[in-house]
């Protein structure tokens, strides 16, 4: 098994991410991405058990946890619908998904993980475009009056997650890995190209997680500027063990380019698109009809546990399909918060918290771009959505968790003024 095989395998596996709609009923429902990532975890397996290279702390670590999470909600009295796909997905398929990312992180040389993202990206791009001319019912989510800009999606906003989740790890890839084109104008076209399908999906949330990832760039690399050297006499400085990729960024390329895309959202928003990104009456709405209520409402369901949380997984959909005043967005059909953290506190006590919360922790390092980027991103939409369900959320964080662990420490540098 060389790298290009596992090449064709990660590239296969993201593409198929993408059909949320190939869905086949085992006595439960699985979708066709999943059967393929299992497929993809026994190589892996198989391959690091050939060579001695099995993280069994790892494994035990995600499964131990999911069977955990598990038999909480099963204990859990409270009615449930859906329990047992939750603990299918905590048991084996989120699990097989985290180990696979930080294992093929290892069995693919950057630039063809690079290629790999790039050429799925592309192709969502592609297919969002052609099928909202030319719609093919197999293929996509029929919602009736909101079915929109999605691709083979389930939503729109899946679609725009997932472009701009590509998106980072490319440019965090080939600044982490300086692989960059001989004809940089390709790549900014392609770049650019990729922002204005973000616009098209009209998704306020990803602006709003690019944005404060953009301002953590910005804060760190002046951070790390002012202390990556420490005086010790009249010239004589040393350079920390912490070194990060954020200080070989170029800020006053960086700060152009973010007021440059800023631009383009306020033109779309404000003179090219129907009916504008964001409105006070919509924040308004959300706050008192959506999201807001929806958190004040988890916020008194886990005041009433003493803030345990556990009510099991399908709990949300169970409540919200017969709690006397609608949340628009909850109930029949919808098995998630809106929150990823809050819904897995209120599903599976605050173990299941602490379990999300570490694995990020885990997969964050600033050491580089990748393991700073994505792990923010992650954490972002994931306070915003029910990220945490998704196999691009385990997948992507396996990926950071696996590049974290390639870093090789420095030796400390003695430099003169």
């Amino acid at each position: 098994m060389n790298r290009n095989f596992w090449f064709v395998l990660t590239l296969i596996m993201l593409i198929l991410m993408s059909f949320s709609t190939l869905r086949f009923n085992l006595g439960f429902e699985v979708r066709l991405n999943q059967i393929f990532i299992l497929f993809v975890f026994t190589l892996i397996f198989l391959y690091d058990l050939k060579n001695k290279t099995l993280n069994i702390k790892l494994l035990t670590f995600l499964i131990s946890f999911g069977l955990l999470l598990s038999l909480i909600s099963l204990n859990s009295p409270y009615q449930k619908l859906g329990q047992f796909k939750f603990i299918i997905k905590y048991i084996f398929i989120f699990p097989a998904v985290f180990y696979t990312g930080s294992r093929l992180i290892n069995l693919i040389e950057p630039k063809y993980l690079i290629k790999a993202v790039e050429i799925a990206v592309l192709i969502y791009c592609i297919d969002a475009v052609i099928l909202y001319y030319f719609p093919i019912p197999f293929l996509i989510h029929d919602r009736g009056a909101l079915t929109g800009f999605q691709g083979t999606f389930w939503e729109t906003v899946w679609l725009a997650k997932a472009v701009m989740l590509l998106f980072l790890a490319s440019v965090s890839l080939r600044f982490d890995f300086n692989v960059f084109p001989k004809r940089k104008y390709f790549l900014i076209i392609f770049y650019g190209f990729l922002l204005i399908i973000e616009i098209i999906t009209r998704s306020k949330a990803i602006w709003l997680a690019l944005g404060l990832i953009s301002l953590y760039i910005i804060v760190s690399k002046f951070m790390f500027n002012f202390l990556s050297y420490k005086r010790l006499g009249h010239n004589l400085y040393i350079r920390e063990k912490f070194i990060s990729q954020l200080q070989n960024l170029n800020i006053s390329f960086i700060i152009p380019l973010i007021l440059i895309i800023s631009l383009i959202l306020y033109i779309a928003n404000n003179y090219i698109l129907e009916k504008p990104i964001v409105t006070i009456e919509m924040i308004q709405h959300k706050i008192e009809e959506e999201r807001g209520k929806a958190f004040r409402i988890a916020l008194e369901l886990l005041k009433n546990s003493n803030w345990l949380g556990g009510y099991g997984f399908g709990f949300v959909e169970s409540f919200f399909s017969t709690f006397h005043d609608e949340v628009i967005g909850l109930g029949a059909g919808v098995s998630m918060l809106f929150n990823s953290y809050l819904d897995i506190w209120l599903s599976a006590s605050i173990i299941g918290l602490i379990y999300a919360l570490a694995l990020l922790i885990l997969s964050f390092n600033q050491k580089y771009l990748f393991t700073t980027i994505i792990p923010i991103y992650l954490f972002i939409t994931g306070n915003i959505s029910p990220y945490i369900g998704s196999e691009y959320y385990w997948l992507f964080l396996g990926f950071s968790f696996g590049l974290a662990r390639l870093y090789k420490k420095r030796i400390i540098k003695y430099e003169k003024k």
